[in-house]
């Protein structure tokens, strides 16, 4: 049954499940200052990580575009949606979208939102505080920064509190924080961990850089399990309680939650605990600005659970490599143009020890392997594209060599993100040692070439 009261001090989490009614607005301050048409009554219900509010009448805004006219909120790209619940929970609903309009009588109607990222605050959002600091929790990161779980679960409330700091950024320090959950009180030994990365703003507070940050985290922990993660909630805290949770949605939600990531805590390879002497040198190169870099590693997330076809798939990491080295020059500062050389250039900036990975051959110009792959890439990448160099020796036409061309693409790019985030190369090598072996992706693409 659910709940129509939300714990006093935001303690939920997106298994939540609760319904209220409330009043909503257009503007943060609606309670005070209503606006024509941008108040409504209505019912907001929370449940499998998805927010729902259903208003009577609709919510409108008024648009200068229109001469000053109404149009009715049908989305977040307009603006944001405030709710004040009936147990004093403040609500805004920072992503959605709208269903089910419909007129019920003449001059009434009703329409439903469906949100997928909702902030809970115990103060309207126009009389916000700044947080101390941020408590940010994120698919498989209990087990990937384990190490830093004492021994004993039986320590002191002073170790328990313990946070490890990690860096200092421009905006904002960075530390892993673990948390505790006793199942049952009476059972000492019925303990759950929890690990939160935790960031401490500095003076002026950037809400933005951090937020940012978290994504960037987000991203990073995903390539870390070549798989999609979803951040599960962001707590804002201050003087040690909480004033605001955001639970964002995510469609890898569930799937996340029912699986089990206890291999990365003992299997050597990516996790905190392999790397701990570098590891500040990680969460810094995790906030690169560089635009060319994270629209790599954006590229590469936007088909790291498959989506896509193969053809779409193929034209994705050939091109994401593409993008990556516009305005990248020769050691003598001319700009490399050729697709050919792109490619080539990308690869072999792999250290030796990586690059061995995918082919046997030293690098360099006598690598006959690198040159027929690489010809086939981009005659077959220009076909797709262009039409183009149908009658090449070169161009892939066999369904499997191209899904073995796919495979073997990704894992480039996937080691070379791994690189720029400054993992060392040994824990990259043994990662692949453990889960391919060190001869898979050379004997996949050898017998095409």
């Amino acid at each position: 049954m659910k709940r129509n009261k939300i714990d006093i001090n935001l303690n939920e989490t997106t298994h939540s499940e609760f319904e209220l009614m409330g009043k909503f607005g257009v503007n943060s301050d609606f309670l005070e200052r209503p606006l024509p048409h941008g108040c409504a009554t209505g019912v907001f219900k929370y449940e499998d990580g998805k927010a729902e509010v259903k208003t009577t009448p609709s919510l409108f805004t008024k648009d200068e575009k229109i001469g000053g006219g109404y149009l009715p909120v049908t989305n977040s790209i307009q603006q944001c949606i405030y709710g004040f619940l009936e147990d004093g929970t403040h609500i805004r609903l920072n992503t959605f979208s709208s269903i089910n309009r419909k007129q019920v009588v003449p001059g009434l109607s009703t329409i439903k939102y469906i949100a997928y990222e909702t902030d809970f605050s115990r103060l309207p959002f126009d009389k916000e505080q700044e947080p101390e600091e941020l408590w940010i929790t994120i698919s498989s990161l209990s087990e990937i920064a384990s190490y830093i779980i004492p021994k004993n679960l039986e320590s002191t409330e002073a170790l328990r509190k313990q946070d490890i700091k990690i860096c200092e950024l421009t905006d904002f320090d960075v530390f892993l924080k673990l948390l505790y959950f006793k199942n049952n009180p009476r059972m000492s030994l019925s303990i759950k961990t929890n690990i939160a990365l935790k960031i401490k703003p500095h003076k002026p507070y950037n809400e933005k850089s951090i937020l940012s940050y978290a994504t960037k985290f987000e991203r990073f922990i995903s390539i870390i399990n070549d798989s999609r993660m979803d951040i599960t909630s962001i707590r804002f805290l201050r003087n040690n309680k909480c004033i605001k949770i955001r639970l964002p949605y995510s469609e890898v939600m569930k799937e996340n939650a029912s699986k089990d990531y206890s291999s990365l805590i003992y299997i050597p390879g990516l996790a905190f605990n392999f790397y701990t002497n570098v590891i500040g040198n990680v969460f810094e190169a995790i906030n690169s600005k560089d635009i060319k870099f994270n629209n790599l590693i954006n590229n590469y997330i936007y088909n790291i659970n498959h989506e896509m076809n193969i053809n779409s798939s193929f034209l994705n990491y050939v091109n994401s490599i593409e993008f990556y080295m516009v305005g990248k020059k020769f050691k003598n500062g001319k700009e490399i143009k050729s697709l050919n050389k792109k490619i080539s250039l990308f690869i072999e900036s792999l250290p030796e020890k990586l690059y061995h990975l995918f082919f046997e051959q030293a690098k360099g110009k006598e690598n006959h392997s690198e040159t027929k792959f690489i010809s086939s890439v981009v005659d077959t990448r220009d076909y797709l594209t262009h039409g183009e160099k149908a009658n090449s020796k070169f161009l892939i036409t066999n369904f499997q060599e191209q899904v073995d061309y796919v495979e073997f693409l990704r894992n480039i790019i996937r080691v070379k993100i791994l690189c720029e985030y400054d993992i060392p190369e040994d824990n990259i090598y043994q990662e692949y040692e453990n889960n391919w072996g060190l001869s898979h992706f050379c004997s996949l693409i050898k017998k095409y070439l």
